[in-house]
Order: C-alpha cells, then structure tokens, then sequence
C-alpha cells in the first residue's frame, strides 16, 4: 500500500475516533394536567336561637263552672230563665202539646230503672223522685257511699236519653245550710258524671238570710224534673 494512502487513512481513523457526538435533546417532560380545586367544605348555616328566658307557660287547667245553687226566694225565677236559655236550642225542647206525654213515659221508664230504689211520682208539670234513705252520707259529710253512686248512675242513664228535661236538686238533712249544699253539689256531679249537661241541673239551696233561720228537720233528698218547653 502506498505509504501516503496508509497516512491518511491513519488520520481518518484517529478524528475519528476522537470526534464527539453533540447530546441528543432530552425529551420534553410530559405535561402534567392541573388538580382540579376542591372547594372547601361549607360549615352548616348557625341558626340564631334566643335564649330561654324561663319556663315555658304551662295553661292553667281551669275547674269546670260549679252547679248554680239557687235560695229557696229566687228558686221559680231563676229556673224560668235557666230553662228559657235551654230552650234558645229547639233540638233539645218539647212542644207543648207533647209534655205530658213524654212525661208519663219518662216516668215509667224511672219506675223501671230504679223503681225498687226509690219513691217516683208523677205531678202536674213534672216527675219527682224522692230519693230519701238511699243515699248514705257521714254525719257532716258530702260524700255519697258506693250504693247511692250506683243509684245515681243508673238515673243519669235514663236522664241522658231525655235531654229535654230540666233537673233540680233539693237535700235537706237536718244539718246547717252548708253541708246540705254541700251534699246536693255531690248529688249534681254525679249526674253530671253520668253525662247529664251541667246546665239542665239547679240545686235548691237553703234559706240561709240569718242566724236564726230555721233549719229543716226532715231528712229529704229529692230530684224535681220538669220538660224544657218550645218557646217557653
């Protein structure tokens, strides 16, 4: 080989050899997708309380109105209007033309319910029950023992079925005014107990216009009961 030709051909090689390659360019990083922003958890809605100021106001549960005790003075005008009033509601009157029939029936129906129990009349204008002897009270007391409250129950049954009657409440023991009242109010709330209106019911007091006014010796105990009249 020619000696020039080998020279070069030596030179070729060396550069070369010795030449450097330039460093490729490093691949652009992949791009990364922005993290979407989680919105910050809303705190619940603060509801504005007021304060207790104290306790709650409990309603007063008031006492049912009394049975209106009547002086034996006042009796026949009072009753008049206590009746008049009934009588504004026409489902709960009698014609007149139909009281003395309603009457003797109710009064056969009295004698048998509780005509073993106690004394029933028929009168002119009304039915009277007389109830003496068949309602136990202390001496003092207005409480009625268990057989006069049986007694009772089984007359309001019949009076419930005629609400066009009017009823009043006559109790005289021997004692002083008070106590019979006393004893007559426990008699009219055992009616009413028994579902008869509070408002068909008057109780007939006793005369009590002074110290000396004289009290009833006689033991009675009686239920006057008369028709509630249409216009009347």
């Amino acid at each position: 080989m020619n000696p020039y030709r080998c020279g070069l051909l030596i030179v070729a090689l060396a550069s070369g050899a010795c030449a450097t390659h330039a460093p490729r360019p490093a691949a652009p990083a992949a791009a990364t997708a922005p993290k979407p922003q989680v919105a910050a958890p809303i705190a619940p809605a603060q509801v504005a309380t007021a304060p207790a100021t104290g306790k709650p106001r409990v309603a007063k549960a008031s006492a049912p109105p009394e049975v209106k005790v009547v002086p034996p003075a006042g009796y026949e005008q009072e009753k008049t209007r206590l009746k008049q009033a009934l009588a504004k509601n026409t489902a709960n009157t009698l014609a007149p033309d139909d009281v003395g029939y309603t009457l003797d029936v109710l009064h056969g129906r009295l004698r048998q319910e509780i005509g073993k129990s106690a004394h029933i009349t028929r009168q002119a204008d009304r039915v009277v029950i007389d109830l003496a002897g068949q309602l136990g009270f202390a001496h003092g007391a207005d409480q009625i023992d268990a057989k006069g409250q049986q007694l009772l129950g089984a007359l309001a049954r019949v009076l419930v079925e005629y609400r066009t009657t009017f009823v009043s409440v006559l109790v005289r023991d021997g004692e002083t005014p008070q106590p019979s009242d006393r004893r007559a109010l426990a008699l009219a709330r055992v009616l009413i107990q028994g579902g008869v209106a509070r408002q068909r019911i008057v109780v007939i007091g006793q005369d009590t216009g002074g110290a000396n006014v004289a009290v009833e010796s006689a033991t009675r105990a009686e239920l006057l009961i008369e028709a509630i009249v249409r216009g009347g």
